[in-house]
């Protein structure tokens, strides 16, 4: 004790002392504070990544159920950025590849397995997109993973893709059991029920067989779907539209090739246009008038189902074809440009460039991207390649680089200009 403590009373040295104790007690304390930050900032760290990793996987797997690929991309690739190791991550980078059809998912689903153990709807992304690919192996190890009862009791997802892959593997006969059992089973969703009755109906089975039975049973199903108001339905109506319209062209066509046998240009149309292979039961399928009633008024339908219509009734109407054009141009001409889009379209497959360019002029082809092209592709069916060069160089409209290169290349061929020609196709390459 100092002489200065002796002139303190005994409070003022306690009251000392406790200030002391304070003072080491918060020098101890920020000696382990700062000790623990120094071994505890990486975890922490990580952890805070992987949790907003794991908040950008759960953004992308709701924008995949919505079909919002753009977003999902984005939100799958933010999580993988800010955490690679985090699984959720690497799950929805997989999936989002998965659902787009790309060969690099596999790579994701191997990383992804490394991990942790692949759950069912893992593994039937992993199924549908080895199968896209033409990865056999791959997609025959992954459904009988699905397959196993240890993973759990298959359905009706499970059966298809084993119904897909005995197909693509030329093993037709394996696919149907699995393909009844999808259309006995009041657990598959209308979905999965088309695609199976499709595949159902695209086995062969030969007249008599009492497998054309199960395939008039199939084309029922397909009927009775095309009533429903959802995407299903619509699908379901476009396939059947397709079918009838294709054998209203055959019928079209027979009398004309049976009443001339020896005349060889009607033979070697008939051999370059064959007619479709009948389906059982074609009598249920709707008559053409009707199919186009129901998808106009289904509400689902959107202007290219729409213009289909159109050319459903053109094929029963004497100069259908155009008074359907004239319907279609004054109905969408004035419309929002998607449906201009949808409209130019359908007017260069029917090779009516000068009404595209009469409904569609350049200033408004300019709006976007695909009233774009299909303006240049007009142009370029009526051979005014002058005009598209003219029109890319300005740079008016800023396409993708390799498409404008692809342009440039086709004009320069079409104008003789063989070296620039060349030049384009190789920036377009690199």
């Amino acid at each position: 004790m100092s002489r200065a403590d002796f002139l303190l009373t005994p409070e003022e040295l306690l009251h000392r002392r406790r200030k002391r104790l304070r003072l080491v007690v918060v020098l101890v304390l920020l000696v382990v504070f700062a000790v623990g930050a120094y071994f505890g900032t990486r975890p922490a760290l990580n952890a805070i990544k992987g949790w907003q990793a794991r908040r950008h996987a759960t953004k992308a797997f709701a924008f995949i159920e919505e079909q919002k690929w753009n977003e999902a991309r984005d939100a799958a690739v933010a999580g993988y950025q800010l955490r690679p190791s985090e699984p959720q991550a690497v799950r929805a980078v997989a999936r989002f590849l998965s659902r787009t059809k790309q060969q690099q998912a596999l790579e994701f689903w191997d990383r992804l397995e490394k991990t942790e153990r692949l759950t069912r709807d893992d593994r039937r992304d992993e199924a549908a997109v080895a199968l896209a690919m033409g990865e056999g192996t791959r997609a025959a190890e992954a459904i009988a993973h699905l397959l196993d009862p240890a993973m759990g009791e298959p359905g009706p997802a499970d059966w298809l893709l084993a119904a897909q892959a005995a197909v693509q593997g030329g093993q037709a006969e394996e696919a149907v059991p699995y393909l009844e059992k999808i259309l006995a089973a009041p657990s598959a969703n209308k979905r999965e029920q088309l695609q199976a009755a499709l595949l159902r109906l695209a086995l062969p089975a030969p007249e008599g067989d009492p497998a054309q039975a199960a395939r008039t049973a199939a084309l029922a199903r397909v009927v009775e779907l095309s009533r429903s108001d959802s995407a299903v339905g619509l699908d379901a109506l476009l396939i059947l539209a397709q079918h009838a319209a294709s054998l209203t062209t055959a019928r079209e066509q027979a009398p004309a090739d049976a009443g001339q046998p020896n005349d060889s240009a009607a033979e070697a149309t008939a051999e370059s246009s064959p007619a479709p292979a009948a389906l059982p039961g074609t009598d249920a399928i709707p008559s053409l008038p009707d199919l186009a009633t129901a998808i106009e008024r289904h509400p689902l339908a959107q202007p290219p189902h729409q213009l289909l219509a159109l050319d459903l009734k053109a094929h029963q109407q004497v100069g259908g074809r155009e008074a359907s054009i004239e319907q279609a141009i004054a109905r969408w001409e004035d419309a929002e440009a998607p449906a201009v889009a949808a409209l130019a379209t359908w007017l260069n497959g029917k090779g009516e460039h000068e009404r595209l360019l009469a409904v569609v002029p350049l200033e408004r082809a300019l709006q976007t991207h695909d009233l774009f092209l299909q303006y240049v592709d007009a142009l370029g069916a009526l051979g005014r390649w002058s005009e598209i060069k003219a029109l890319l160089d300005t740079e008016r409209f800023a396409l993708d680089p390799v498409i404008q290169r692809m342009y440039l290349a086709r004009i320069n061929a079409q104008l003789g200009e063989k070296t620039a020609s060349e030049n384009n196709w190789q920036r377009a390459l690199e």
